[in-house]
This record gives C-alpha cells, sequence and structure tokens, in this order.
C-alpha cells in the first residue's frame, strides 16, 4: 500500500475546497466565468478556499464572495 505524503494530503485537501466552491456556485445559480474558474483553481490558500465556501452560501452575486 502506497503511503500518502503531506504535500499530497495538502494538494486533497485544497483540491476538495476547489470542488465544494464550485459545486455551491453552481447549487447557488452563481455562473462562474473562466478567469473566476482560474481564480478558484490556481487559490493554494485553504483559508481562502473556505472563506469564499462561506461567503459563497449566502452571496447573490460573485463580487460578493470574491469582492
Amino acid at each position: 500500500m502506497a503511503r500518502v505524503n503531506a504535500a499530497q494530503l495538502a494538494e486533497n485537501e485544497l483540491q476538495g475546497f476547489r470542488n465544494s466552491l464550485l459545486l455551491v456556485l453552481e447549487a447557488r445559480g452563481l455562473a462562474v466565468n473562466d478567469s473566476t474558474r482560474v481564480l478558484i483553481e490556481s487559490c493554494d490558500k485553504p483559508d481562502q478556499l473556505g472563506q469564499w465556501v462561506v461567503r459563497a452560501c449566502n452571496a447573490k452575486c460573485l463580487c460578493q464572495i470574491f469582492g
């Protein structure tokens, strides 16, 4: 059984946040343009991604999330 290293675990966590954010945005009917998708996919800070997920739960537009 292969061992998962800390870097892989961190990347998995980041990808989980990214996926969650995109799912919340889709569920709320907020269209994600290419530049927003790049912003989300390039973010490597779990705290920032988590903050965006929380904001996305109540936002009426992308500007309320990414400001």
